[in-house]
C-alpha cells in the first residue's frame, strides 16, 4: 500500500522495450500529470491526455471531462473531437467555479501529433427518424395543454418539487447558486432511506426548503436505479390563509396531488369530511405505495393545528407500509 517511486526514464524504457508502444492511447487522469504524459508520448504513444504539470484538477471537472470524453470515443469520434467535447463539458458544468480555467488544465499530447483519428471502431449511429409536420403539431399541442393545465387549471408550479416519470407536474428550479450543501444532502438522504419520518430543522432563512427541493430532484433523477424505495414524490406546502385551518388545507392539497397523479379518486366533500376522514382516505389509497411525502413550512401551523397534523402523521405511518415523510 505504500508509494513506489518510478523514474520517468525507466517508465519510457519499459514502454519502449518491445520496439514501440503496445497501445494507441493513454489517459493519465491525475493532477500534475503532464510529465507522465510527455513520458508516454516520447515512448511512442500517439495519443495521450493528461493534466498540466503545475495544475491541480477539481473532482467535478475531472468527472465531467472523463464522462464526455470516453462517451465520444466510444461512439466513434476522433481523439481530437472527443478531447474538445470533454473540454466543453467541463466549461458547461454547473456550479463549477472558474470552469474556463479548469477546462484549460487538460492537455492532449503530442502537441504536434495527428489526433484526427478514432480509437474505437464504432458502428455509425443511425439518423433520428424525421417527424412529419402533423406529428410535430400534435406534440406542440400536447405540450401546450400540459403547460396550460399546470399554470391555470392544475397545481401551481411553485407548489411542486419534482418532475419524475410518474408525475406530470413541472418542477421549480433550484436557487441559482445552490452550492456547498452536499454533506447536508448526504445525511438527509441517508435518513430518508433508513427511516420513514425525517424532520429537517434549522433557523428560519438557512435554506431548509432549498435543501429539501434539491434532495427531491436528486432522488427523482435516480428514481429508476438507486432509489427503489421511492416511486413518487408528493410535495405540499403550508399556506398562509387568514383564519382558515392550515392543517386541513395542507391535507386537502395532498389529496389533490394524489388525484392528479391517479393514485386516489375524488373525495366527496358534500358530506363535510373532517381531518380524520381525510386521513383515512389517504391511508387507504397509499396502503402499499412507495411514496415520499414532503411537507414544507409546517412551522406555520398554529398550536391546535399542529396537534391535528401530528395525529395525521401518526395515522399515515401506522396505516401504510412504505410511505416515507420528510418535514
Amino acid at each position: 500500500g505504500g508509494a513506489n517511486w518510478f523514474e520517468h526514464k525507466k517508465l519510457r524504457n519499459l514502454i519502449d522495450q518491445g520496439g514501440g508502444a503496445p497501445f494507441k492511447f493513454v489517459f493519465v487522469s491525475a493532477c500534475y500529470s503532464e510529465l507522465a504524459g510527455e513520458t508516454f508520448a516520447s515512448a511512442g504513444v500517439p495519443h495521450v491526455v493528461c493534466c498540466k504539470q503545475e495544475s491541480e484538477l477539481k473532482d467535478t471537472a475531472a468527472l465531467a471531462f472523463t464522462r464526455q470524453f470516453y462517451l465520444s470515443l466510444a461512439v466513434g469520434h476522433t481523439v481530437k473531437d472527443a478531447f474538445e467535447h470533454g473540454c466543453k463539458a467541463v466549461r458547461a458544468t454547473p456550479n463549477l467555479k472558474n470552469a474556463e480555467l479548469e477546462m484549460e488544465k487538460f492537455v492532449l499530447l503530442p502537441k504536434d501529433g495527428n489526433h484526427d483519428v478514432p480509437v474505437f471502431r464504432a458502428c455509425p449511429l443511425p439518423e433520428w427518424p424525421k417527424m412529419s409536420e402533423k406529428i410535430m403539431r400534435g406534440k406542440r399541442t400536447s405540450i401546450y395543454r400540459s403547460r396550460s393545465f399546470t399554470q391555470f387549471g392544475g397545481a401551481r408550479s411553485s407548489e411542486i418539487s419534482v418532475r419524475n416519470m410518474l408525475q406530470e407536474d413541472a418542477a421549480p428550479s433550484l436557487p441559482q447558486f445552490f452550492m456547498g450543501r452536499e454533506v447536508d444532502m448526504y445525511h438527509v438522504l441517508g435518513a430518508i432511506l433508513s427511516k420513514r419520518l425525517v424532520n429537517v430543522i434549522g433557523e428560519t432563512g438557512v435554506g431548509r426548503s432549498s435543501l429539501i427541493c434539491a434532495i427531491c430532484h436528486y432522488i427523482n433523477e435516480r428514481a429508476t436505479t438507486n432509489f427503489s424505495e421511492v416511486e413518487q414524490i408528493f410535495f405540499v406546502k403550508t399556506k398562509k390563509r387568514g383564519n382558515s385551518n392550515r392543517c386541513r388545507l395542507l391535507i386537502q392539497s395532498l389529496i389533490n396531488k394524489l388525484v392528479e397523479a391517479g393514485k386516489s379518486p375524488l373525495l366527496d366533500e358534500t358530506q363535510e369530511p373532517d381531518i380524520e376522514d381525510f386521513s383515512d382516505h389517504i391511508c387507504k389509497n397509499l396502503k402499499s405505495y412507495k411514496a415520499l411525502i414532503v411537507f414544507d413550512r409546517t412551522e406555520l401551523l398554529q398550536e391546535d393545528e399542529s396537534q391535528d397534523f401530528f395525529k395525521f402523521i401518526c395515522a399515515l405511518l401506522l396505516d401504510t407500509r412504505n410511505v416515507r415523510i420528510l418535514l
